[in-house]
């Protein structure tokens, strides 16, 4: 799969996503949020992850050409409508993602996965 570089953006998981907007929605939350991790990183390293979390190789990944876009949206809002319980990180929304019951057929069986991305 070959990605573009450069682009930095933070992404999460479409349960903790959910979960957000449920939370705005149930403290009447006004005006726009940004919904994600507190960190980012770059589309080509988070694609990486992903593919090692699911037990493949991340040679799969392969850098195309460069698309210079920095889509990073603080999500400090939700913070202070509904508290720190929304402050995580890419790796708890790959952790997520990995956990999600019909992408399990994707899981690589022969390889072992461990959180060290």
């Amino acid at each position: 799969m070959t990605v573009e570089q450069g682009i930095i953006q933070n992404r999460t998981a479409t349960s903790q996503l959910t979960d957000m907007m449920a939370a705005v929605a149930m403290q009447r939350g006004k005006g726009v949020f940004h919904l994600g991790p507190i960190d980012s990183s770059e589309e080509i390293t988070f694609l990486r992850s992903l593919a090692t979390a699911f037990g493949h190789s991340e040679k799969q990944i392969v850098q195309g050409s460069i698309n210079r876009c920095n889509a990073f949206m603080v999500p400090r809002k939700i913070f202070s409508l509904c508290g720190k319980e929304f402050k995580f990180y890419e790796k708890d929304a790959i952790e997520n993602i990995r956990k999600m019951g019909g992408l399990q057929k994707y899981v690589n069986k022969n390889d072992v996965y461990e959180t060290n991305f």
